[in-house]
C-alpha cells in the first residue's frame, strides 16, 4: 500500500458542500484622477479616459481610505458611494479641494472622522458621511 492509497482511503467519497451566503453583485468601482465639481455633483475623469458623472443627491456614503504607503505613494483616497457605483478619488487628484468644499456642505458631515483619517498612517477606512433614511 502506497502513500496515495492511504490518502484515497482517508478522503470522503463526496466533498463537503458549504452553502454560501447570498452575495450581492459587485458595484462598479471607478478610480479617478481628476474631478470637476459644481453645486449638483461632480464629473470625474477616469484615469485620463472617460468621464463619470455623480450627482450629490444620489450619494449614499462618503469615506476616506488611508494606506501605510505614504509619503512616497498616494495614501489618502476619498470613496464616494451611490446605489450602483463607487468612485475612488486620490487626495492628489486635480479638483479635490473643490470636492472637499462641497462635501463639507453635506448635512452631518463628520469633520472629526476626516481629521482622524488625514492623520492616519495605517490601512484603514473612516466613514465621514452616510445618507440618513430621511433623505438628507
Amino acid at each position: 500500500m502506497g502513500l496515495l492509497d492511504w490518502f484515497r482511503r482517508r478522503r470522503p467519497a463526496e466533498p463537503d458542500i458549504i452553502p454560501l451566503p447570498w452575495l450581492r453583485a459587485p458595484e462598479p468601482v471607478f478610480s479617478c484622477d481628476s474631478v470637476r465639481v459644481d453645486e449638483q455633483g461632480l464629473t470625474a475623469r477616469i484615469n485620463g479616459g472617460p468621464e463619470l458623472r455623480l450627482e450629490f443627491q444620489n450619494l449614499q456614503r462618503v469615506t476616506i481610505r488611508t494606506t501605510d504607503e505614504g509619503p512616497f505613494a498616494e495614501d489618502v483616497f476619498w470613496i464616494l458611494t451611490t446605489h450602483n457605483q463607487v468612485c475612488i478619488i486620490p487626495q492628489s487628484a486635480e479638483g479635490q479641494v473643490e470636492l472637499f468644499d462641497q462635501l463639507l456642505k453635506l448635512p452631518g458631515f463628520d469633520c472629526q472622522a476626516m481629521i482622524v483619517a488625514m492623520s492616519s498612517t495605517n490601512n484603514a477606512e473612516f466613514e465621514c458621511w452616510t445618507r440618513t433614511t430621511s433623505g438628507t
